[in-house]
């Protein structure tokens, strides 16, 4: 019997070889080679963190071998019977946060093209009611791990984030402050859409530095078969909030009758 799967956060520990203690370190991977779904967990960071770490070659050589191993242990955990991975509900959607209040966070644009990151169905990834899946991973300092709905973030986190759908269409990403602020997102300032291919887990080109704000936010990940009328999702935010009572926290969905997920992200 697989003992019960230790936290997300200390998975990505393991993998960044960032657990110092001796038995810990050892429990952590014994667990990690048989558990099929810790197994794809392994295998998504890795492939978050090469993302992210791309334009810093001293952090990607230092980690060379031991992404070899993580990645050894991950193919032979998945030959295993998987676990059963039910969908957490759409109420607790935990993948996608950042956002932005006094000034909107930096850009950082990556040049190559968007890259996949292994299957669809993962613990840290979040479905809504159609056919979008969005999963996201948090860069602090050296560590890379999945972003968890409501969690703490802090400046200078850095934020990735990658997409399944079946269909090819159109994606939204915006986030919006405790005060209502809007701030697009992959749409050059402007709030639009752009162009998602179909495929599973592909990492968007680019990741979000957070800036120090303090507070709540949210951020909605949007997607339509046709392109986002940024006019609509912003008389769609005025609502929310309004049917909220102007808390960023409830407004959890936009009124707007397509594929979406949101994400709280807490500022301290």
């Amino acid at each position: 019997m697989i003992a019960a799967c230790p936290s997300s956060l200390l998975i990505a520990r393991w993998e960044a070889g960032r657990i110092t203690d001796g038995a810990e370190r050892h429990r952590v991977g014994a667990h990690a080679r048989v558990c099929a779904r810790c197994a794809d967990l392994v295998a998504d960071i890795a492939a978050a963190r090469e993302a992210l770490l791309s334009g810093d070659g001293a952090a990607e050589a230092a980690r060379a071998a031991h992404t070899l191993f993580v990645t050894a242990a991950a193919r032979a955990a998945r030959s295993a019977p998987p676990r059963p991975r039910p969908w957490l509900a759409l109420a607790r959607l935990s993948a996608l946060a950042f956002g932005a209040v006094l000034l909107a966070p930096a850009m950082r644009h990556d040049p190559r093209t968007p890259v996949s990151i292994a299957s669809s169905e993962r613990v840290n990834a979040q479905r809504a009611k159609g056919q979008l899946l969005v999963q996201v991973f948090c860069k602090r300092a050296d560590a890379v791990f999945p972003v968890e709905d409501g969690g703490a973030f802090y400046r200078g986190d850095r934020l990735r984030f990658a997409y399944s759908t079946v269909t090819a269409g159109h994606l939204m990403v915006l986030g919006v402050d405790d005060r209502g602020r809007i701030f697009p997102y992959y749409g050059e300032g402007r709030l639009a859409s752009v162009p998602a291919v179909a495929g599973a887990g592909i990492m968007l080109p680019g990741s979000v530095e957070l800036d120090d704000h303090h507070g709540a936010e949210r951020v909605f990940a949007l997607w339509a078969k046709a392109p986002i009328d940024g006019g609509a999702v912003e008389r769609a935010v005025a609502d929310a909030l309004s049917a909220g009572g102007g808390d960023i926290a409830r407004a959890a969905k936009l009124p707007v009758g397509i594929d979406q997920v949101s994400f709280l992200l807490q500022r301290p």
